[in-house]
């Protein structure tokens, strides 16, 4: 009886009121499984729920919009959100968005979708303050738990407050250049493309500089791994092994992943928690509906956590450091967010859901 009662419990918490804010996706009608959606109509989006940090007893609400404006031209569905990148000799780009809106329940699987599309001229190049080339990337939407011990200062998840697999972990994406060994072009054989993408993963264990990493969402190795030199190239090398468990997991990711300017694509996150101590998380990414990550052997949280599940939407850009930028002024524009406990797919304005052939592999 009790092990009924626990299923009927589980069950309910995963069953949604739908949100008024997805309105404009008929495909989404009827769906109980989608927990937030935001298409960036309102001025005051920010003020629908979201915080200024993840920390879980000092909830700080959201102050402002930070660096972003609305526009409503060229836009997937009625508005959408822009994000200012100022130059590195005018603020930067350090923090131009950063909110979380905290995922109701103890939610263990977790879906997210956006729509994102770069300014004409984007670059994931860094400068700083003098005008100098200091290195490439920075990060974008993503998942995490990121309290910190004892939530009485800052979140862990960044600044190099690593995850322990206690009080937190963190899945936000990382963008960074196409440049390779000698300077090859390693996201396709197309010169339009300018920007890599993966996971920015901070998973336990918590050893200094190897549990914040990239895990790209390509099939090239280079600039991947922990940031430590040790074993840097390699999803497979030091301990958090956040490659793939298919057959290419020295590479992290499957096929191509190279994203051009002024081009709308959406992004597909899926996390799903281990035991505790037990390697058995997932963690799935698709671009355009083509898988590009699948890794069913990831640890976020070991035996004695502190509650660690998926518990918020970090919306976040972030280029480098505080007080760097682009060489110019650009900006990144997001659309048509959805956070579910079912994949979500693409965007639809008219229709039903109707079941997609989710697992496409990359080409």
């Amino acid at each position: 009886m009790k092990t009924l009662v626990f299923l009927l419990l589980s069950i309910a918490t995963n069953v949604f009121a739908q949100p008024a804010s997805c309105a404009a996706e008929k495909s989404l009608t009827g769906r109980d499984d989608i927990i937030h959606c935001e298409g960036w109509e309102s001025s005051t989006w920010w003020q629908n729920g979201y915080l200024d940090t993840g920390r879980k007893n000092i909830p700080e609400a959201a102050s402002g919009p930070d660096q972003t404006s609305l526009i409503s031209s060229g836009c997937i569905s009625g508005n959408c959100l822009r994000v200012r990148c100022r130059a590195f000799n005018d603020g930067g780009c350090g923090g131009a968005l950063a909110h979380h809106w905290p995922i109701p329940g103890t939610q263990q699987e977790i879906y997210l979708r956006y729509y994102i599309r770069f300014s004409s001229n984007w670059s994931p190049e860094n400068y700083d303050s003098s005008g100098s080339h200091i290195d490439t990337g920075g990060k974008w939407p993503g998942l995490a738990d990121v309290r910190a011990p004892g939530d009485t200062v800052g979140q862990c998840g960044n600044g190099g407050a690593y995850a322990d697999g206690i009080n937190c972990w963190s899945g936000r994406m990382k963008y960074r250049n196409c440049t390779g060994s000698g300077g090859a072009d390693i996201c396709t054989a197309s010169s339009a493309e300018t920007t890599r993408v993966g996971w920015y993963w901070y998973v336990p264990p918590a050893v200094t500089n190897n549990n914040q990493m990239f895990g790209s969402w390509d099939n090239q190795s280079w600039g991947t791994g922990p940031d430590s030199p040790v074993g840097n190239g390699s999803c497979a090398a030091g301990p958090t092994n956040a490659g793939s468990t298919g057959s290419d997991s020295t590479s992290c990711g499957q096929g191509a992943a190279g994203l051009a300017n002024g081009v709308w694509y959406y992004f597909e996150q899926h996390i799903r928690m281990n035991t505790a101590g037990v390697a058995d998380g997932v963690a799935e990414a698709w671009v355009n509906g083509v898988l590009k990550y699948r890794k069913t052997n990831m640890k976020f949280r070991e035996v004695g956590h502190d509650n660690l599940h998926v518990r918020t939407l970090w919306l976040d850009v972030h280029m480098g450091g505080e007080g760097v930028g682009p060489l110019v002024e650009s900006y990144i524009e997001l659309d048509q967010l959805v956070v579910a406990t079912k994949r979500v797919g693409s965007f639809k304005s008219s229709g039903s859901f109707v079941s997609q052939p989710f697992d496409v592999q990359a080409n």
